[in-house]
């Protein structure tokens, strides 16, 4: 179920009551949420709209589909999709049926992708040939056919990247003793790094 809430802590406030309603992801220009559901039977992904309150199926396939992410100007959608077999990423044009595939198939493992500030590129996360997970990324023009290591490899492990919304930082979960995951933060081309969070626990899913 997806809820909303007041950064003060206050008004606390309900939107969907679907089974398994997760990954919201806000469109830029604050009208729509994306998300993820398993209410009918397999994942999908689904618009509300905060205007109304409805809801609307955009997958409607037989694949599973996940983790939408939005362009910077909003007029495109990403997501994962088990369509060609491994997690593929594919992006469609807000407001017409057709996709595009992003990502090759022999990618294996990309997921959490998100959108640079300048929309120029995707970084997502893959497995890097040392088994340990790592940020790639590629540019929107060679649909990912060029996809690169945010981090010279062999480098630490990494996942899970989120864009400031100036595009000058990247914020992620790195364990770079190979133990504790925490929140660290570096320039958006990787270099930089620094920790924020130092907990005994795991931290992730920065923003």
């Amino acid at each position: 179920t997806l809820w909303v809430i007041s950064v003060d802590g206050t008004a606390l406030q309900q939107l969907t009551d679907g089974p398994g309603d997760y990954d919201p992801a806000w469109s830029p220009d604050g009208n729509t949420i994306a998300f993820t559901s398993a209410r009918d039977t397999r994942t999908q992904l689904y618009l509300f709209n905060l205007s109304d309150g409805s809801i609307t199926n955009v997958s409607n396939n037989l694949a599973f589909e996940f983790q939408p992410f939005w362009s910077p100007d909003g007029s495109q959608l990403g997501f994962v999709s088990t369509t060609t077999g491994s997690p593929t990423i594919f992006i469609r044009t807000v407001g017409e049926s057709g996709t595009t595939v992003f990502s090759r198939e022999e990618d294996s493992t990309i997921i959490q992708p998100v959108w640079s500030a300048d929309g120029a590129r995707i970084l997502f996360n893959q497995r890097m040939d040392s088994g340990l997970p790592g940020i790639m990324f590629a540019t929107i023009a060679n649909s990912g056919f060029n996809a690169t290591p945010l981090v010279a490899q062999p480098g630490p492990p990494m996942r899970d990247a989120d864009v400031s919304p100036d595009g000058s930082w990247l914020a992620y979960e790195g364990w770079p003793d190979g133990v504790n995951h925490d929140i660290w933060i570096a320039t958006s081309g990787g270099a930089v790094p620094q920790r924020v969070t130092s907990d005994a626990a795991f931290d992730f899913d920065p923003a």
